[in-house]
């Protein structure tokens, strides 16, 4: 039988393996309490994150929704006041250089008697809602004359080429965008009159040449195409008649289709000349059979049904193709027009 020294000394050896044991397994179990709790906030994180990034998009592709609404309301916004603008101007004319005046009254009269006298349109009272001086600091200043028609403002419109020899010019009243662009449409006009072309005039904002629309793009690639023909031109050779092309050499965009040169009689000139060695050339004849003899004549007669047929034609392709051309023409500058009024020059 043990002690009690003894069992004290086995019980005090059994305590402290078992707490060592317990000190252990607390060690274990905190440290995966403290790996658990750090995987459960890294999720935590990962998921609010994620919640946090996909509300940030939702609310940069509303904000780039409204974005692009505001842009295209911005430009309905914009398009609605140009057209209000327009419309606003739509009746009205421009005097320029008509001459200083005190009083409305004064000014209301000679705006009337430039109408009646100069250039011959009659016009009353009813026909005229107000005219007003743009420029009150100058008693010489241009006069708005606003229409109440605009068949009334056409007339008079149609007729200010009345005014030429005199100081006072009449133009339509465009907007300030429109009036910018014409001042350099004007100095690109003054240089292609200086350069031959004849038929060149403003319609609102756009230039036409011969009856087509001028662009800027257009009178580079032919300047780059007549640098070219002169690059390829040898120096000490001829040069060619080359012409440079104008916009009438075009129809809505298409070259227009070079004719053949007709040759009716060139078959049945090589066979008489054939036949009719050192004898006097003379005119051909109806009688080209009793000289050539049946056979040749009836040669030369297929030839020629065949040349005539062919010329023929030739001819009516040739005249279709100059009708279709025109009536498309025609049908551009119909369009073109819309209620305008062309600046002739």
């Amino acid at each position: 039988m043990l002690n009690p020294e003894t069992i004290e000394q086995i019980k005090g050896v059994i305590q402290a393996e078992v707490r060592g044991s317990m000190e252990n397994e607390m060690g274990k179990l905190n440290s995966i309490f403290v790996e658990l709790k750090k995987d459960i906030m890294d999720t935590l994180d990962s998921k609010i994150q994620e919640k946090v990034n996909e509300k940030v998009e939702e609310m940069d592709k509303h904000m780039r929704d409204l974005e692009m609404k505001d842009k295209i309301l911005e430009g309905k916004i914009v398009k609605c006041e140009s057209t209000i603008t327009e419309e606003k101007k739509r009746k009205n004319l421009i005097i320029y250089g008509l001459g200083a005046h005190q009083g409305w009254k004064e000014r209301e009269a000679a705006v009337f008697a430039l109408f009646q006298d100069k250039i011959q349109v009659s016009c009353k009272s009813e026909d005229i809602d107000s005219i007003v001086k743009l420029d009150k600091n100058r008693d010489d200043g241009p006069i708005l004359v606003k229409f109440t028609t605009t068949r009334k403002k056409l007339a008079i419109l149609l007729n200010r080429k009345n005014l030429k020899g005199t100081n006072v010019y009449i133009d339509e009243d465009f907007n300030k965008e429109v009036v910018e662009k014409r001042k350099e449409l004007k100095k690109i006009m003054k240089e292609l009159k200086s350069e031959g072309k004849r038929q060149v005039y403003l319609r609102q904002d756009k230039l036409y040449v011969d009856g087509v629309l001028w662009s800027k793009e257009d009178e580079e690639s032919e300047k780059e195409d007549v640098e070219m023909e002169d690059a390829a031109t040898p120096s000490g050779g001829r040069t060619k008649n080359k012409r440079r092309r104008s916009p009438s050499d075009h129809t809505n965009g298409r070259r227009q289709r070079k004719l053949k040169t007709p040759l009716p009689l060139k078959n049945q000139a090589i066979i008489s000349q054939f036949f009719n060695k050192g004898e006097n050339p003379r005119a051909r004849s109806s009688s080209t059979g009793a000289i050539l003899g049946p056979e040749i004549a009836k040669i030369v007669d297929k030839l020629t049904a065949k040349d005539n047929e062919e010329q023929s034609e030739e001819t009516q392709e040739t005249a279709e193709s100059d009708q279709v051309t025109k009536t498309i023409s025609e049908s551009n500058e119909h369009k073109g027009t819309g209620g305008t009024e062309e600046e002739s020059t």
